[in-house]
């Protein structure tokens, strides 16, 4: 219990972190920044049944769907960080909603009684502002980017 414990914290320390990295200037640099900003979280997947022991050994396609519920707040935390630190948000009032509309339309296809489903109903959720995020971010990188050059 102690070494799940530890891993969490190290987790959500590494997830803290990311955000107060700097951006990278040049656009290949800032694909590296995201490539190991996703790594962290998904080693927990490669290390859970190591972590988990033996009597939750099952649980690994839940494992999977936290980690990727993980991994897709982490970096729409990190996209949201850098679109408000540049003022990037025009089209922010979106998030609402995007989140609304897509819960319930999730709403009817979930299974609420299982675990699994639950964890998939909250990674499909949280898709939509992940690509707002991503939206708002590209587009601001061009800006600045064709301002620079």
């Amino acid at each position: 219990m102690r070494l799940l414990l530890r891993l969490v914290f190290v987790l959500s320390l590494a997830g803290c972190l990311g955000p107060i990295l700097p951006l990278p200037a040049s656009p290949h640099l800032a694909h590296e920044y995201l490539c190991v900003r996703v790594a962290c979280p998904a080693e927990a997947t490669a290390i859970g049944g190591v972590v988990l022991g033996a009597k939750y050994a099952h649980l690994d396609q839940e494992l999977v769907l936290m980690v990727s519920g993980a991994v897709v707040g982490a970096l729409t935390g990190t996209f949201w960080t850098l679109n408000a630190s540049k003022a990037w948000i025009a089209g922010s009032w979106l998030y609402i909603p995007l989140t609304l509309s897509t819960q319930v339309a999730l709403i009817p296809m979930t299974d609420f009684s299982s675990v699994r489903s639950v964890l998939i109903f909250n990674l499909l959720s949280a898709i939509p502002n992940l690509l707002l995020n991503l939206v708002l971010s590209v587009r601001g990188l061009r800006i600045s980017f064709s301002i620079a050059a």
